[in-house]
């Protein structure tokens, strides 16, 4: 599942299954992306941080934001909740 900043409209992270079996918060930073995507042609193999969304003790993770947004606190139980749901893509 795909996470977007409601604000900008730009991609802050994913949700998926860390090998199946548990659903993880992956994100980049912004300055990341910026400089190797077009060098590497595929930035979603490279991710510098994850969470396990289910083990998460907080009710919040950290997201690197966007480049206009920089780094914000999602909520959890809405990241778990769309995903468990089905969702392709939320906006927060």
């Amino acid at each position: 599942m795909n996470v977007w900043c409601s604000e900008h409209g730009r991609s802050m992270g994913i949700v998926r299954l860390h090998k199946g079996a548990w659903p993880e918060f992956v994100t980049r930073s912004p300055r990341w992306r910026d400089r190797n995507a077009a060098e590497l042609g595929h930035p979603e193999e490279r991710d510098n941080s994850w969470t396990n969304l289910r083990e998460w003790t907080r009710p919040e993770v950290e997201a690197k934001g966007c480049r206009e947004c920089g780094p914000r606190m999602l909520p959890v139980a809405d990241l778990l909740a769309a995903f468990e749901g089905g969702r392709s893509k939320i906006a927060l």
